[in-house]
């Protein structure tokens, strides 16, 4: 049951899904998992009892490959690409690897994103969604946690949201694998018409789930060292070989 992890077109219509429960972390500061969840797709490596501790690879017996580990994605914002409680595969980026627009990414986001919801994130530029534009960038540095998203432009993209579709260089991306974005949506900004230029080390990283994934719109773009690995494959039932 693998699913194409550019388009998000599944081979199969029922995804792999595992409806894991991850125990909230231990620092979640009287915060539910599900609320610190609900604001993006923190990753929890599998086999792991705490959803901050997306570091420590599960063992399969036999391993993995050098470079590869298996995650568990506990929340809803790269639905329905990727359900609640589905494994994901990903290979650590080399040096010098290219990315491109339509990968799923591990990375760090900016310690900026770290709210409970969308709202609570902050950019550098002030009431910048509120302006009808997506965050340029956020503050506070690279924080330690570990996010799942896609990437809807690059360096020197110009890009803007219309009803949660990408808006790339002036043009809808076309994007078939995200979910429907409407105004009544919980967290998703779904209209941002006002372009923004990203920098010569930009990447902007968002949500499949449109209208409930905080994400780059909200605390801006990241750049290319924040990006950990990418996902090479969604729904894991066995270990690789």
């Amino acid at each position: 049951m693998a699913v194409d992890v550019t388009t998000g077109s599944p081979q199969d219509p029922r995804p792999g899904r595992y409806g894991a429960r991850v125990r909230a972390p231990s620092r979640s500061r009287g915060l539910s998992l599900l609320a610190l969840v609900s604001a993006a797709s923190l990753l929890t490596a599998c086999g792991s009892d705490d959803a901050d501790d997306a570091s420590k690879p599960h063992h399969y017996p036999g391993g993995l490959a050098p470079g590869t580990a298996v995650l568990r994605v506990p929340s809803e914002s790269m639905a329905p690409t990727i359900d609640v409680g589905t494994k994901v595969l990903t290979k650590e980026l080399t040096a010098g690897e290219r990315l491109r627009v339509g990968q799923i990414v591990v990375f760090h986001p900016p310690k900026s994103a770290l709210g409970t919801d969308a709202a609570s994130a902050e950019c550098a530029e002030r009431r910048a969604v509120e302006r009808g534009r997506p965050c340029p960038q956020g503050i506070g540095g690279r924080s330690d946690e570990k996010y799942i998203k896609r990437i809807v432009a690059g360096p020197g993209d110009r890009v803007a949201f219309r009803r949660g579709h990408t808006i790339r260089n002036g043009r809808d991306a076309g994007e078939r694998s995200i979910a429907p974005c409407t105004d009544d949506s919980a967290d998703g900004v779904c209209n941002l018409p006002r372009a923004i230029t990203l920098g010569r080390d930009d990447w902007y990283l968002v949500g499949d789930n449109r209208g409930e994934s905080a994400d780059s719109r909200y605390w801006g773009a990241v750049p290319r060292a924040w990006i950990i690995s990418r996902v090479t494959q969604i729904g894991v039932f066995r270990p690789p070989r």
